[in-house]
């Protein structure tokens, strides 16, 4: 960790996987993603003498910054509706 956001060396990589049909609101796929993230934490911090990592390779880091209302409410319309396009690596089929 060091000044800069988000610029660490990556230590674990997790998809979230659900069925499409489980996410009827936005708010499913961030409850989801919640508690997700505190599963990975465990699962972490019981290994932490163990981690393995490898730095960023800083031309394919993505950042993902606040979602503009407009486009979060977009999303939301596309879930309810059925109409919105999951990322293929994140759904179960």
């Amino acid at each position: 960790m060091n000044e800069t956001y988000d610029s660490g060396k990556i230590i674990e990589i997790k998809y979230l996987k659900f069925k499409k049909e489980n996410i009827k609101e936005y708010k499913d796929i961030r409850i989801r993603i919640f508690l997700e993230t505190f599963k990975l934490a465990k699962k972490i911090f019981k290994k932490i003498a163990d981690i393995k990592s490898y730095p960023q390779n800083e031309s394919e880091a993505k950042y993902y910054g606040v979602i503009k209302n407009k486009y979060l409410s977009k999303i939301k319309r596309e879930i309810e509706i059925q109409s919105y396009s999951f990322n293929e690596k994140n759904l179960i089929n």
